[in-house]
């Protein structure tokens, strides 16, 4: 569904990557955050509503997540990326 382009960062959670999809060449940031990481700091609530929040928000400032699964012990958020023309992403 995607395809890996850049490593954007890492956290306590897991990491944020670059992401194209491949039917449409959209790109999007794309959240991975380690179920076990996340129920051994009992993190579940605030995981949960953050993608409520995310889910919902129609909001300028806040970013639209457009996707949300598990795969195997991962939990998956992914947001569209918008570039400005001066985006170092661009390079990529």
């Amino acid at each position: 569904m995607f395809e890996h382009v850049a490593t954007l960062g890492t956290g306590a959670f897991g990491e944020v990557d670059l992401v194209r999809k491949r039917d449409s060449g959209v790109l999007f940031a794309l959240k991975t955050l380690r179920k076990r990481d996340v129920l051994r700091r009992n993190q579940v609530a605030h995981v949960k509503a953050e993608r409520d929040i995310l889910a919902e928000a129609d909001n300028e400032w806040v970013v639209k997540l457009y996707y949300s699964f598990q795969v195997g012990c991962q939990a998956v958020y992914s947001f569209q990326v918008s570039l400005s023309v001066s985006s170092p992403l661009l390079l990529l």
